[in-house]
């Protein structure tokens, strides 16, 4: 393969929903699917007790080119009180390419990932409250060259493809010794749209919802698919 060749990824966009009763699986917001024995998460920090929010998520199709059976959905939750995600997991780095993650590297006080496999995920009927409902449009378009200027200021979630590192690559194993592979990133300052009159974020926006902070975030599942919570969100400053 040159090094001319382009490599193609998929853009997410969205646009609102206008029948708040259709159910859609690739969305902002909306009706949560969680793997089956999986209820909505609930924010432990500071004793919160409060269900978190899904923010994202994302239905897989076959064209995205990912190893993962279609129909598979990935779901981000975060709580909207407790928005600042840091742990000590942000802290790691692997020593080495495919160093293994931590044992329960799944557990977060204040957000949640899940990757549901179709045939062991249940869709909930009560709709998110607090993340205003869209639809995600997915378009596949050439992705700039890795470290290009226009790389590193993509605007986009993107879908698939390579990650665009702001900083030094985290490549990680999941603990079970499988590879984890990359599903998604987020940019920087990407604003969620919010429903009117809900709750302001400490670290958010007058009228939007931030999202792990607004940071760069590269969003990877275990290839193996060795537990629903096998995801980790990789967070980078710009």
């Amino acid at each position: 393969m040159s090094n001319s060749t382009q490599h193609v990824h998929h853009r997410v966009t969205w646009e609102p929903v206008t029948q708040g009763s259709e159910i859609i699986r690739s969305s902002i917001g909306g009706y949560p699917v969680l793997p089956a024995g999986q209820s909505i998460p609930v924010c432990s920090e500071d004793g919160c007790g409060k269900p978190m929010s899904l923010f994202l998520q994302l239905a897989m199709e076959d064209r995205f080119g990912l190893p993962f059976e279609a129909g598979s959905v990935l779901s981000v939750f975060q709580c909207i009180e407790h928005d600042d995600p840091f742990e000590d997991l942000d802290t790691k780095s692997p020593k080495k390419p495919a160093n293994l993650l931590p044992v329960d590297y799944w557990n977060h006080t204040n957000y949640a990932l899940f990757f549901a496999a179709p045939d062991r995920a249940r869709q909930l009927p009560e709709r998110e409250a607090l993340v205003d409902y869209s639809r995600l449009v997915i378009k596949p378009e050439p992705g700039p060259p890795g470290k290009s200027v226009a790389a590193l200021n993509y605007p986009h979630i993107k879908i698939g493809g390579s990650p665009f590192w702001v900083q030094k690559p985290k490549i990680w194993s999941c603990s079970c010794g499988a590879p984890m592979t990359f599903v998604c990133s987020l940019p920087e300052n990407l604003q969620y749209p919010r429903v009117e009159g809900s709750p302001k974020q400490p670290n958010g926006r007058t009228d939007t919802y931030f999202l792990f902070l607004g940071l760069f975030t590269y969003i990877f599942a275990c290839q193996a698919r060795c537990d629903p919570r096998a995801v980790v969100a990789v967070r980078q400053n710009g």
